[in-house]
Protein backbone atom coordinates (compact mmCIF):
# COMPACT_ATOMS: atom_id res chain seq x y z
CA UNK A 1 0.00 0.00 0.00
CA UNK A 2 1.55 3.62 -0.91
CA UNK A 3 2.06 6.02 1.79
CA UNK A 4 2.02 9.53 1.67
CA UNK A 5 4.97 11.77 3.17
CA UNK A 6 3.85 11.89 6.25
CA UNK A 7 3.89 7.84 6.23
CA UNK A 8 0.19 7.50 6.61
CA UNK A 9 -1.55 5.36 4.62
CA UNK A 10 -3.73 6.67 1.48
CA UNK A 11 -7.31 5.51 2.34
CA UNK A 12 -7.13 6.73 6.09
CA UNK A 13 -5.30 10.01 4.57
CA UNK A 14 -8.05 10.45 1.92
CA UNK A 15 -10.68 9.61 4.50
CA UNK A 16 -9.46 12.24 7.00
CA UNK A 17 -9.54 14.55 3.43
CA UNK A 18 -12.70 13.94 3.26
CA UNK A 19 -14.27 14.41 6.49
CA UNK A 20 -12.67 17.74 7.13
CA UNK A 21 -13.45 19.31 3.38
CA UNK A 22 -17.24 17.94 4.09
CA UNK A 23 -16.98 19.10 7.55
CA UNK A 24 -15.63 22.76 5.89
CA UNK A 25 -17.94 23.15 3.23
CA UNK A 26 -20.91 22.19 5.83
CA UNK A 27 -19.88 25.44 7.28
CA UNK A 28 -19.33 27.45 4.80
CA UNK A 29 -22.87 26.72 3.84
CA UNK A 30 -24.00 27.35 7.24
CA UNK A 31 -22.57 30.67 7.26
CA UNK A 32 -21.23 32.04 3.78
CA UNK A 33 -20.41 35.22 5.60
CA UNK A 34 -17.31 33.48 7.55
CA UNK A 35 -15.85 32.14 4.33
CA UNK A 36 -13.11 34.21 4.78
CA UNK A 37 -9.52 31.96 4.75
CA UNK A 38 -11.76 29.19 3.88
CA UNK A 39 -10.28 29.20 0.15
CA UNK A 40 -6.77 27.96 1.25
CA UNK A 41 -8.32 25.20 3.52
CA UNK A 42 -10.45 23.82 0.61
CA UNK A 43 -7.62 23.95 -1.83
CA UNK A 44 -5.79 21.70 -0.08
CA UNK A 45 -8.16 19.27 0.72
CA UNK A 46 -8.83 19.36 -3.22
CA UNK A 47 -4.78 18.78 -3.84
CA UNK A 48 -5.92 15.38 -1.30
CA UNK A 49 -8.05 14.35 -3.43
CA UNK A 50 -11.24 15.77 -2.24
CA UNK A 51 -13.57 15.71 -6.07
CA UNK A 52 -13.42 18.79 -7.67
CA UNK A 53 -16.87 18.26 -8.17
CA UNK A 54 -18.01 18.93 -4.96
CA UNK A 55 -17.04 23.20 -5.73
CA UNK A 56 -19.94 23.28 -8.15
CA UNK A 57 -22.80 24.01 -5.62
CA UNK A 58 -20.55 27.03 -4.17
CA UNK A 59 -19.95 28.28 -7.52
CA UNK A 60 -23.56 28.24 -8.35
CA UNK A 61 -24.22 29.59 -4.87
CA UNK A 62 -26.50 32.79 -4.65
CA UNK A 63 -24.31 33.98 -2.53
CA UNK A 64 -21.18 35.89 -3.17
CA UNK A 65 -18.32 34.92 -0.32
CA UNK A 66 -18.81 31.52 -1.54
CA UNK A 67 -19.05 31.87 -5.34
CA UNK A 68 -15.71 33.77 -4.64
CA UNK A 69 -14.08 30.97 -2.14
CA UNK A 70 -14.82 27.94 -4.87
CA UNK A 71 -13.30 30.11 -7.35
CA UNK A 72 -10.59 31.10 -6.17
CA UNK A 73 -9.78 27.42 -5.58
CA UNK A 74 -10.91 26.12 -9.17
CA UNK A 75 -8.92 28.88 -10.33
CA UNK A 76 -5.44 27.60 -8.08
CA UNK A 77 -6.38 24.06 -9.74
CA UNK A 78 -5.03 24.26 -12.97
CA UNK A 79 -6.61 21.93 -15.61
CA UNK A 80 -8.04 20.00 -12.84
CA UNK A 81 -10.50 22.14 -12.34
CA UNK A 82 -11.71 21.32 -15.89
CA UNK A 83 -14.87 19.13 -14.51
CA UNK A 84 -16.38 22.76 -13.07
CA UNK A 85 -15.51 24.53 -15.99
CA UNK A 86 -19.33 25.02 -17.40
CA UNK A 87 -20.07 26.11 -13.31
CA UNK A 88 -16.92 28.91 -13.83
CA UNK A 89 -18.48 30.20 -17.20
CA UNK A 90 -21.35 31.88 -15.39
CA UNK A 91 -19.43 33.68 -12.83
CA UNK A 92 -17.70 35.29 -15.51
CA UNK A 93 -21.15 37.55 -15.69
CA UNK A 94 -20.33 38.54 -11.64
CA UNK A 95 -20.70 41.88 -10.78
CA UNK A 96 -17.66 40.97 -8.50
CA UNK A 97 -14.36 41.51 -10.48
CA UNK A 98 -12.04 38.69 -8.06
CA UNK A 99 -14.84 35.98 -8.98
CA UNK A 100 -14.94 37.32 -12.39
CA UNK A 101 -10.68 37.01 -12.84
CA UNK A 102 -10.57 33.89 -11.35
CA UNK A 103 -13.73 32.04 -13.24
CA UNK A 104 -11.63 33.46 -16.23
CA UNK A 105 -8.49 32.02 -15.43
CA UNK A 106 -10.71 28.37 -15.26
CA UNK A 107 -11.58 29.27 -18.85
CA UNK A 108 -7.97 29.95 -19.91
CA UNK A 109 -6.56 26.80 -18.21
CA UNK A 110 -9.58 24.77 -19.07
CA UNK A 111 -11.46 25.40 -22.21
CA UNK A 112 -9.85 24.50 -25.57
CA UNK A 113 -13.20 23.75 -27.74
CA UNK A 114 -16.19 26.95 -28.05
CA UNK A 115 -16.70 27.59 -24.65
CA UNK A 116 -13.10 29.68 -24.64
CA UNK A 117 -15.73 32.07 -26.57
CA UNK A 118 -16.99 32.94 -23.07
CA UNK A 119 -13.25 34.44 -22.23
CA UNK A 120 -12.63 35.46 -25.82
CA UNK A 121 -15.97 38.00 -24.95
CA UNK A 122 -14.36 39.73 -22.16
CA UNK A 123 -12.42 41.39 -24.84
CA UNK A 124 -14.80 43.63 -25.15
CA UNK A 125 -15.82 44.30 -21.17
CA UNK A 126 -16.64 47.76 -20.10
CA UNK A 127 -14.21 46.96 -16.93
CA UNK A 128 -10.42 48.46 -18.20
CA UNK A 129 -9.19 45.50 -15.35
CA UNK A 130 -11.33 42.81 -16.74
CA UNK A 131 -10.38 43.49 -20.33
CA UNK A 132 -6.78 43.89 -19.57
CA UNK A 133 -6.62 40.19 -17.87
CA UNK A 134 -8.55 38.89 -21.13
CA UNK A 135 -6.19 40.30 -23.06
CA UNK A 136 -3.11 38.89 -21.01
CA UNK A 137 -4.93 35.54 -20.75
CA UNK A 138 -6.14 35.14 -24.37
CA UNK A 139 -2.73 36.32 -25.80
CA UNK A 140 -1.32 34.01 -24.06
CA UNK A 141 -3.40 31.20 -25.53
CA UNK A 142 -2.96 27.57 -27.01
CA UNK A 143 -3.04 27.25 -30.66
CA UNK A 144 -6.52 25.68 -30.01
CA UNK A 145 -8.10 28.36 -28.50
CA UNK A 146 -6.36 31.02 -30.35
CA UNK A 147 -8.24 28.88 -33.46
CA UNK A 148 -11.64 29.61 -31.48
CA UNK A 149 -10.93 32.96 -30.97
CA UNK A 150 -10.07 33.42 -34.72
CA UNK A 151 -13.34 31.55 -35.98
CA UNK A 152 -15.63 33.56 -33.14
CA UNK A 153 -13.97 37.13 -34.55
CA UNK A 154 -14.37 36.00 -37.89
CA UNK A 155 -18.12 34.82 -37.60
CA UNK A 156 -18.60 38.47 -36.13
CA UNK A 157 -17.16 39.95 -39.23
CA UNK A 158 -14.12 41.54 -37.35
CA UNK A 159 -11.23 40.66 -39.45
CA UNK A 160 -8.49 43.02 -37.49
CA UNK A 161 -9.24 40.91 -34.17
CA UNK A 162 -9.74 37.53 -36.16
CA UNK A 163 -5.62 38.07 -36.78
CA UNK A 164 -4.83 39.92 -33.70
CA UNK A 165 -6.51 37.07 -31.36
CA UNK A 166 -6.36 34.04 -33.58
CA UNK A 167 -2.72 34.69 -35.17
CA UNK A 168 -0.01 32.14 -33.69
CA UNK A 169 1.52 33.62 -30.56
CA UNK A 170 4.95 35.84 -31.53
CA UNK A 171 7.84 34.11 -31.11
CA UNK A 172 9.24 36.52 -29.03
CA UNK A 173 6.83 36.54 -26.38
CA UNK A 174 6.94 35.66 -23.67
CA UNK A 175 6.11 31.56 -22.82
CA UNK A 176 2.88 30.94 -21.86
CA UNK A 177 1.38 31.34 -18.44
CA UNK A 178 0.12 27.92 -17.54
Amino acid sequence: MATHRNGRNEPADLLDCYVKATRLIIEMFEDPERTYGSGPALLQHCWEGYPVETLRPLLQSQHVHLQATAAFVASELGYAAAPVLDAAITLLTSSTTRIQADAMDVVAVCAADERYIALVQMLDHPVDVIRKQAEFLVGHATAAQRDVARRYFEGLGRPDDAKRWGSPPDANAPPAHR
